[in-house]
């Protein structure tokens, strides 16, 4: 179980440096960058499934400082382009926040009603029906 937990910490790492790689890149080819941006949401979702809230907020620190070296060089074009990205720093947070919110709230619903959590599908977790 701890195995295929640090295997999902991997992919989610790697997935971001990869899109910040795509991202820098893309800039050196003039195309258009903005798409990478929106790419960010993935692993935040896929840290929201795999670890619940803790994992989104982890998730979401690991995205931030990958996207850190935006706000310098050439994407810096002036206040509008450090607003801009300091605007998806701010919902992709509130995207991780309640991502991992709304996956631990429907994992204790599931376990109330005495359902087996459909994240269990997705990862080892600790509830009574995987244990």
């Amino acid at each position: 179980m701890l195995e295929k937990k640090r295997y999902y910490i991997i992919a989610i790492f790697a997935f971001s440096l990869l899109i910040t790689f795509l991202h820098f890149l893309v800039f050196e080819q003039l195309a258009p960058y903005v798409v990478f941006e929106e790419l960010y949401y993935i692993p935040l979702l896929f840290g929201a499934l795999m670890f619940g809230l803790k994992g989104a907020i982890l998730t979401y620190l690991i995205v931030s400082v990958a996207y850190v070296p935006f706000f310098y060089g050439g994407w810096a074009t002036g206040v509008l382009g450090i607003v801009d990205r300091v605007l998806h720093l701010l919902f992709s947070g509130l995207f991780a926040f309640l991502a991992g919110f709304f996956c631990r709230t429907f994992e204790a619903t599931a376990e109330g009603i005495g359902k087996k959590p459909l994240s269990c599908k997705f990862r080892s977790c600790c509830c009574d029906y995987c244990a």
